[in-house]
């Protein structure tokens, strides 16, 4: 992961832009180890777009970023963060969150670099056994900064209290399963 290894010789030629995901192909001034071949590579929030300097012409990058801070999942990790003996500790954590811009400042910023540019959301739909597969959905995503600050009896009450507010929020469907909305946005350009 680029993000986590600061050795890593595409970390040098990132520039800002909080990129959840990419996809290279056909790279040609990228280090000798990935040049030409088809690469994925996992960004971390305020990394991003200076690879495409590296790609040959004709090349391609995809991009995928999950698009969910506005999902009632999300309103209420921060709801709950807000309002508990934890606030102190993860109200700034809540504030911090990182946001997909709109995609029309993803055009703007990408359409003079390329030869072609497609962007597009998706909400992808995903029946859950119940809220408690919610939870541990994003226990290992967007939960994890709030529950890394709590100790261990605060994470129980902390989860115990999001689950009661997600079974709140998501109605059962008639085969009693729970349906989370997933958005994302979508960027493939070729150079």
């Amino acid at each position: 992961m680029i993000a986590e290894d600061l050795q890593h010789p595409l970390r040098r030629i990132l520039i800002p832009l909080g990129i959840g995901l990419i996809a290279v192909a056909a790279l040609s001034r990228a280090p000798a180890q990935a040049q030409n071949e088809a690469k994925t590579y996992i960004i971390g929030a305020n990394e991003g777009y200076g690879v495409i300097d590296c790609l040959a012409d004709g090349g391609v990058l995809a991009v995928q970023m999950p698009d969910n801070i506005h999902e009632i999942s999300h309103a209420l990790m921060r709801m709950v963060a807000a309002d508990g003996p934890w606030a102190d500790r993860l109200v700034p954590i809540a504030k911090t969150r990182t946001l997909v811009g709109p995609v029309e400042s993803y055009y703007e910023l990408l359409q003079g670099c390329c030869a072609q540019l497609d962007i597009w959301h998706t909400t992808y739909v995903h029946p859950l056994q119940s809220v408690n597969d919610i939870v541990r959905w994003f226990e290992g995503s967007a939960l994890r900064p709030f529950l890394k600050a709590l100790d261990s009896a605060e994470r129980q009450a902390f989860l115990a209290r999001y689950g009661a507010e997600l079974a709140a929020a998501y109605p059962l469907q008639s085969d009693g399963r729970v349906l989370l909305r997933y958005p994302r946005l979508f960027i493939v350009l070729r150079k």
